[in-house]
């Protein structure tokens, strides 16, 4: 599989020349066309951050952006304008960046009047396919967002997105507004977009388990950083971070007679200004040394195809004992 984006050393500031925030800290990831990259953790993780600086619309301040090979760390916006088509995103709440006044027709047809180049009949050819893609029902065309529920709006949000055929779709929490039976039909037409296009797919989310049915790998984010990255099986079968395991402990076992263990962390998870020397989740892991405070880990590879940032894990002492 060709890698369409990738991030290669990123560290993001935000905040103003006063007051400074690290937001993403040396992060390197890659997604390739035809996978789904999910990306888990709490609020204030920086999932949000680095959806939009894969998008190049937060300017990293060291590191660079790769789109399908190319560098587009320090272009101008005026030059992004012209791959805005190639790189979309939807968000959590489609209502707050949805146009009242247009009808969903209308909608699905303005990314296709900004980025390509057809003729009107062509256009409306296009809207009239992508409804179908998208399993919009008859009349809902001619609505206008508030008319519509959370799923349905949130559909809309994904047509537009993906109008332009882009090479790398994010999303940016896209079922949290959803019930169980939206969720589920968006997960299943996201999968079967990961089946049918060649394009990269980032599924942002801070529930770990609900990236599980779709998700080819996980990334976990921690306080600005990638804590650990796999397959999704393997991850989910054996987290080898404390942190992943505890994220994995909050959820029910899917086997109902396998007895759960739920890891309870120390205190909160800090901001990114007030985060101490050393492993940034040393302060609530619940097997931290003296050393994971003093000093801060790099991602060590595990096989072929994992990397965990956390001292313990090259000698086998990563896991959380279960008498603990």
């Amino acid at each position: 599989m060709s890698v369409v984006a990738e991030l290669r050393g990123v560290s993001v500031e935000l905040g103003d020349d006063d007051r400074r925030v690290a937001a993403l800290t040396r992060i390197d990831l890659q997604v390739a066309a035809g996978q789904i990259l999910g990306v888990a953790g709490e609020s204030g993780a920086g999932k949000s951050t680095l959806a939009r600086t894969l998008l190049r619309l937060v300017q990293p301040q060291a590191g660079t952006v790769l789109l399908e090979g190319n560098d587009i760390t320090a272009q101008p916006e005026r030059r992004l304008r012209r791959l805005r088509g190639r790189m979309t995103m939807t968000f959590r709440n489609p209502l707050a960046v949805l146009n009242p006044r247009m009808t969903v027709r209308a909608l699905l047809e303005e990314p296709l009047r900004l980025h390509a180049r057809l003729t009107a009949p062509a256009r409306r050819a296009a809207v009239e396919a992508l409804a179908e893609r998208l399993r919009l029902r008859a009349g809902e065309l001619e609505l206008r967002p508030a008319e519509l529920d959370a799923g349905r709006a949130q559909l809309v949000g994904l047509g537009r997105a993906i109008a332009t055929q882009p090479r790398l779709l994010v999303l940016d929490e896209p079922t949290c507004e959803l019930d169980t039976v939206a969720a589920a039909e968006f997960l299943a037409l996201l999968a079967s977009l990961r089946d049918s296009a060649d394009m990269a797919i980032v599924l942002i989310g801070h529930d770990i388990t609900a990236l599980q049915p779709v998700a080819d790998r996980i990334a976990v984010l921690y306080l600005g950083e990638i804590v650990e990255e796999g397959p999704t099986a393997d991850l989910l079968r054996d987290a080898l971070h404390p942190y992943s395991q505890a994220l994995l402990s909050a959820h029910l076992p899917a086997d109902p007679t396998r007895r759960g263990r739920r890891i309870r962390l120390r205190g909160e998870a800090p901001t990114p200004d007030d985060r101490t020397p050393g492993c940034g989740f040393a302060p609530r892991c619940p097997i931290a040394e003296n050393r994971c405070r003093s000093g801060a880990p790099t991602p060590n590879q595990i096989g072929t195809d994992r990397r965990v940032a956390c001292l313990r894990v090259l000698e086998g002492s990563s896991r959380i004992p279960l008498t603990r």
